[in-house]
């Protein structure tokens, strides 16, 4: 999506064009969606379908319990909890919003491809260390902050597509050592759980997020010389 969506943006360089084009194409669809869930949870849960009586503007009013508490559903629309399976479109709309700052240092800088990656990871292990120490986000893998190690690369592949395309043999090389070793962490870090020895969480989600990003990668240099 990231990849797709950058050389969309190098095509089309207007952000607010780009905007428009992608946001409403997934904030229209997650609002439905949230919408009838909240539905569904009216039908499966009474309590949730309870009249109750709420005043708005001085107005008093009846409405089902669910939707006269709206301070919970504004929260379930930040971190895409209207339902389990919503959260990868909110997190889809906010890595789209930090899409058009990415392809901007992505040009400005100009890295290369070893350089990027690094600083990717680089980024995310902070962010997630971050998070570690402070507990500062509920959600944190509602957020696009839990996929800059993806975000970054997508960005950098949209930018350079033609160079991405004839990249060396070696860059499949060392991207399948990093996912072979990402794998072998998050299976230690899984394993290790397992047996009463816990490490700290952010290293399993760095794996995740390693192994995730760089075999993506590999699979789409792959579909190239296919």
């Amino acid at each position: 999506s990231a990849i797709l969506s950058a050389r969309s943006l190098v095509g089309k360089p207007q952000v607010v064009p780009f905007y428009k084009r992608r946001l409403t194409g997934v904030l229209w669809p997650y609002l439905v969606w949230s919408f009838l869930f909240w539905l569904s949870r009216l039908a499966q849960e009474p309590a949730s379908r309870k009249i109750e009586v709420g005043t708005l503007f001085g107005i008093h009013f009846s409405a089902p319990a669910l939707f006269l508490h709206m301070k919970p559903r504004l929260l379930e629309l930040v971190w895409g909890k209207a339902s389990f399976h919503l959260y990868f479109l909110i997190v889809l709309a906010e890595l789209l919003v930090l899409l058009p700052l990415a392809v901007f240092c992505v040009r400005k800088l100009r890295p290369g491809f070893y350089t990027m990656l690094t600083a990717a990871f680089a980024v995310q292990i902070l962010i997630l260390v971050a998070q570690h120490e402070t507990a500062l986000l509920p959600y944190p893998a509602s957020t696009a902050l839990w996929y800059i190690g993806s975000l970054i690369p997508g960005a950098w592949i949209g930018v350079n597509w033609d160079a991405f395309k004839a990249s060396p043999r070696h860059v499949s090389i060392v991207l399948s050592v990093l996912t072979v070793l990402a794998g072998l962490l998050y299976l230690g870090c899984q394993f290790g759980s397992k047996i009463g020895v816990h490490l700290p969480e952010f290293l399993e989600n760095f794996a995740l997020t390693l192994y995730a990003s760089c075999a993506s990668i590999v699979v789409f240099l792959a579909c190239f010389r296919l």
